[in-house]
Formats: structure tokens, sequence, C-alpha cells
């Protein structure tokens, strides 16, 4: 089973090995005219999503429980990743993103990234690797390992390591975040196949009691092999934020939400028509009232 998804993986590519290289941030777009998000389509999952992350961001500005805001701090620093998941997935990066997220979900599931003045330490992994100081967390190479076996037989180990740290400053009504983290995910099955999938999370928010301003960014590398054939590839998804909420619950009222997926490596014989840059605007002008634009690289 696993030697068949990795030949889908190298059929899809249309080769292994290889690819070329980009800087991401010096992909540009031009967007389409926007148009309301239509109820059930990728755009609508991705800005639920969103609506879910940024809402754990509010907790971030409140020093009474600072418990919560560690608890909720993955899904903020996770966010570019999980909208792209919902809108860019299907979009024509098949197999190959489609395999690279799911690694990288299984690293960054382990839930360790936390946040706040005294975070909690996560049962997985020693205590001895986190370093908590007030404002500062840092993990010096948490890992955890998983082996099971599938009913063919086939043993498959997986294991998640983190390094990094995220910091959080807090005023009254206000609060600022960043984060600086690496979360490697390394697969091996007794077939024998390989797969390294290495995501390093980077960015910074600043909230008020109203607003949300920042970005994220996450570059991710996989190497694979298995049947003498190798696969490397790599992307970045970017977000930027510029947005205004209310409370009571929670939800956006305004402003834009840039999301960029860019190919840094594709594998030899993949085009940008098989694995695309791309890139989504979206705008809020009330509370559920939502447009998306799709961008074209310029």
């Amino acid at each position: 089973m696993k030697k068949t998804l990795f030949a889908a993986l190298c059929a899809v590519a249309t080769g292994c090995g290889g690819g070329s290289s980009f800087d991401p941030n010096s992909v540009k777009f031009s967007y389409s005219a926007s148009s309301p998000v239509a109820a059930y389509s990728p755009e609508s999952y991705a800005v639920a999503a969103g609506q879910t992350g940024l809402s754990d961001a509010q907790p971030l500005t409140q020093t009474t429980d600072p418990v919560e805001a560690d608890a909720r701090a993955n899904s903020v620093v996770t966010l570019g990743d999980t909208m792209a998941s919902e809108c860019m997935d299907g979009t024509g990066t098949g197999m190959t993103t489609t395999l690279m997220a799911k690694a990288a979900q299984i690293a960054s599931a382990r839930k360790v990234v936390a946040l706040g003045l005294n975070g909690a330490v996560p049962a997985a992994f020693d205590a001895s690797c986190i370093t908590v100081i007030p404002g500062k967390i840092t993990y010096n190479h948490c890992s955890e390992t998983s082996t099971v076996t599938s009913t063919d037989g086939t043993t498959e180990t997986i294991t998640a390591s983190i390094d990094g740290s995220v910091t959080r400053t807090v005023a009254v009504g206000t609060a600022s975040a960043s984060w600086d983290i690496s979360v490697r995910a390394t697969m091996t099955t007794s077939d024998p196949m390989r797969i390294d999938v290495t995501n390093h999370y980077t960015g910074g928010l600043q909230l008020t009691a109203t607003t949300l301003a920042g970005n994220s960014r996450s570059d991710v590398t996989l190497d694979a092999s298995a049947q003498g054939m190798n696969v490397s590839a790599a992307y970045s998804t970017l977000a930027d934020y510029d947005l205004d909420f209310a409370t009571g619950p929670f939800c956006v009222t305004g402003g834009t939400l840039e999301l960029r997926r860019v190919w840094s490596k594709r594998p030899t014989g993949a085009t940008a028509t098989d694995l695309p840059n791309q890139a989504v605007l979206f705008t809020w002008n009330g509370c559920g009232n939502v447009t998306a634009a799709w961008g074209t690289p310029q």
C-alpha cells in the first residue's frame, strides 16, 4: 500500500528528484474581481477555519488565565496552513501537496506549541526539553515516537520533534505574539519507505480588543525515498492579516486576509500547471459577509 502511494506521488509529479527554486516573497499576484464566498465552497471552508483560528487569538490579550492562551496558541501559529488546506490542496496541487500536508499535520497535531507566561508542558514530552521564563517558552528537541502495524503486516514508525520558541507580551487590552518553531516528522516503514517532512513556522501578531494584524509563514520541505526512487519538494504558505472583529460571540467584521502558497522546489517534471503558485484575498464587509478574489502570478 505504501509503495503504491509513493508511485502515485511520483506519477503526479511526472518525475522524481530535482526541482527549481524561488524566493516565496518575490512571487507577486494580481487579483481578479472579488466575488461573494458561496456556501459549501472551498473558500467557505477556509473562511470557517480562519474564523475558528482567529477566535483562538482573542485569549492572547488576557492575563488572568495564561493557560487558556497557551492551549489555544497552536491554531494561531498554524492558521495559514489550516486555511490553505481547505481551499488550495484540491486545486491542482494533487498528491504531492496532500502527502506533504498530511505528514506536516502528523507533527503539528502534537499540540506542543504553547504561548504565554507559564505554559503547560505537553504530556508526551519530558519536561526537561522545555524552558519556561516569563513571556517565553523554548523547546529544545522535544520528540515523540509511535509505531503501528497495519493489517498487511507493514510496520510504520513516526517520529515528531520540535525546536524553537514562542513569546508573548501583554499590556492592558493589547498583546503581541511572535514565534519561530521548527517541527519535523519522519515516517519509516518496513517496506521500506522513508518520508521526512520539516515545517518551519515563523510570524507575529499584534492584537487589541477589536483588531488583529500581522503575518505568518510556514516553509515545508519533503524528502521521500522508496524502491530506489527519490522525491524532493518544498513550498511556503504565507498569510497577512489586517482584520477587525467583534466579541460575544467572536466574529470578523472587516479587513482583509491574504493567503499565498508558493512552490520553491517542484519535483522534476512538475510544471506550474501541475503544481501552481496560488493566492486568494479574503475581504470582510461585516460579520459573515465575505468576498474572495483569486490571484494570478505576475
